[in-house]
């Protein structure tokens, strides 16, 4: 954070990121979608996210690790997934491991400075009230909702190991209800159901046989 900087490219500030020869590629987003590699910024009053883009050469799995942390003051650094609807603190932890597919081309990760904690827990305890099973499973899943979700329509997404989009559909609001997930046609592998809800995005991981 600089002062004089903007959310825009600044000379002097800021450096556009050159592409990699290896296919490897991370770097910020401006607004109107510029690649960065060094990002300048005024130093945020509250709360300021920068969309990160993460490419990678190869399908597989791969970790993001915060080499240094320093000079924040009383911000907070957060790195949010949006596909699983996590956050994670990286003062408090520093790596984070993930799944990518190289025809991954929707931004999945954001940095967040926020002056406010935000509860990384949250996710986590809304899915512990949510079930799926069986796991291992063949050709079928249920899915058992509480109450405080039964009574809204959710958006349910089944995602492959490398975080494509393997089938989408949508839960009517039944409330407390068991819902059936239609497996027919998918290969034998781990699999993660995100389902998103007013109270906020719950990812069950699921294998299937």
């Amino acid at each position: 954070f600089e002062q004089g900087s903007t959310a825009g490219v600044d000379p002097g500030y800021d450096a556009v990121k050159m592409l990699n020869n290896n296919g490897m590629f991370l770097g910020t987003l401006t607004a109107d979608g510029q690649e960065l590699a060094i990002d300048g910024r005024p130093l945020p009053t509250d709360q300021l996210t920068i969309p990160l883009h993460v490419a990678v050469a190869a399908t597989g799995a791969y970790t993001l690790q915060m080499a240094k942390l320093a000079n924040m003051g009383d911000l907070r650094v957060y790195l949010h997934d949006k596909q699983l609807g996590s956050f994670t603190d990286l003062a408090q932890q520093p790596e984070y491991a993930f799944n990518l597919s190289t025809v991954n081309n929707t931004p999945r990760f954001e940095l967040v400075f926020s002056k406010q904690a935000i509860d990384t827990a949250a996710p986590a305890a809304l899915a512990q009230q949510v079930t799926l099973y069986p796991s291992p499973a063949k050709g079928k899943a249920f899915l058992e909702l509480p109450t405080s979700l039964g009574n809204e329509t959710i958006a349910a997404t089944l995602l492959d190991a490398m975080g494509r989009t393997v089938r989408t559909t949508s839960l009517a609001a039944e409330g407390e209800a068991t819902h059936q997930v239609n497996l027919e046609g998918l290969r034998s592998g781990i699999y993660i159901l995100q389902l998103r809800t007013s109270a906020g995005l719950v990812a069950k991981r699921l294998v299937v046989e």
